[in-house]
């Protein structure tokens, strides 16, 4: 007999089921293309907002009023043991439940029997194990109400125990709130009343936990009340050198930046990542007289200086106000030059503190740190 072909019918659905499957899969990969795309417009948007914002200025000082207020203390209750006497008693009575229920149950059996055949000596019988019987249940009632006052009796030693050993954490705990309480707000009242360790301790884990849109490894000196914060230059691929635009359809163009405009952006960045920096400084740490920031290029056995600025609290107002980083570094007499290249001008005289030359080294409090990357 001959091998039976598919009908034309059979071909038909046959092939529309591949067609079927390799339009979803032409369908989920367009859509996954699509996803793509959108996941980095936005990476490329938040990064250039990101940049815009280091020129997007706010100084807000911190009122640490608040701060200075000692929290009161909340003691949790004491937890409730007495479930551990209901589980004793119940602990005993099991114990001894089986042996009760015999004992009754035997007792039942000798009355059952001695009713059965009342014209007979069984009933003797009956009456002597119903005896017996009884003088075995009050035996074991008497056993477990023994047992019972003994355990109870533990079981509230148990209690007492429990009961001390919650007080005694809740009361090292209030003791260690009380403590802690002792130790932030005098770390604030040292902060208020400027001295020098608390302030460079506070300096230091506010600008440490700060994030920008790019890492920054930099460094602080600080003498009494004035610091002084180094940035150590990144490179220019910190900017992106594309901008990434999406159509209507949800397909995404790259338009390429001119080498102007990557100098000029990063130049800008950094500028704005510098007074962001001094903002900062100032909005967290009151004490300070004036904030001096540098920015220094690494890659020479003598580091160049591609700019510096010394910002009071008094300029501080005005700076927050400019409308880009490079028109206030202008308004604050920042050294800096730019080239027509757009790029920092390295060489340059930097603004330093006098301390810097003329402080006893062992009371310069020194550290260093990287900013992390808002995008890391």
């Amino acid at each position: 007999m001959g091998t039976r072909q598919p009908g034309r019918g059979q071909r038909a659905a046959v092939g529309d089921g591949v067609v079927r499957v390799q339009s979803e899969i032409r369908d989920n990969i367009e859509q996954e293309r699509l996803k793509r795309f959108a996941r980095e417009y936005k990476q490329s948007v938040d990064m250039e907002d990101a940049l815009a914002s280091l020129s997007r200025f706010s100084f807000q000082p911190v009122d640490y009023g608040p701060a200075l207020v000692r929290r009161e203390w909340v003691a949790p209750p004491v937890p409730d043991f007495s479930y551990i006497l209901v589980e004793t008693r119940l602990k005993v009575t099991n114990k001894y439940l089986a042996s009760i229920s015999t004992q009754l149950l035997a007792g039942l059996f000798f009355v059952i029997l001695s009713l059965a055949f009342m014209n007979t000596f069984v009933p003797i019988i009956g009456v002597v194990g119903l005896a017996i019987c009884a003088l075995a249940l009050n035996r074991e009632l008497q056993n477990r109400r023994r047992e019972i006052d003994r355990a109870l009796t533990a079981a509230r030693a148990e209690i007492d125990r429990k009961v001390q050993e919650a007080k005694d954490s809740i009361e090292k705990a209030r003791d260690a709130f009380v403590a802690a309480e002792e130790e932030r707000v005098g770390r604030v009242e040292r902060l208020l009343n400027a001295d020098p360790g608390a302030v460079f301790e506070r300096l230091e884990e506010v600008l440490s936990s700060f994030k920008m849109p790019f890492y920054l490894r930099c460094s602080i000196d600080f003498y009494e009340t004035e610091p002084l914060i180094t940035l150590h230059l990144p490179g220019h691929n910190v900017i992106p050198d594309t901008i990434v635009t999406m159509s209507d359809t949800g397909m995404i163009d790259y338009t390429e930046k001119s080498a102007p405009e990557i100098n000029r952006q990063f130049t800008e960045a950094l500028a704005g990542a510098a007074l962001t920096l001094a903002l900062l400084a100032y909005s967290y740490v009151p004490p300070l007289d004036a904030v001096y920031v540098r920015a220094i290029s690494d890659r020479f056995e003598d580091p160049e200086c591609h700019f510096s600025l010394r910002l009071t609290r008094d300029a501080a107002l005005e700076a927050a106000a400019a409308p880009d980083a490079l028109t206030a570094f202008e308004q604050l007499g920042a050294r800096y030059e730019v080239g027509q290249n757009g790029n920092f001008t390295p060489a340059v005289q930097p603004l330093l503190p006098g301390w810097l030359r003329t402080a006893p080294h062992e009371k310069v409090r020194s550290t260093k740190f990287t900013i992390l990357s808002k995008f890391g």
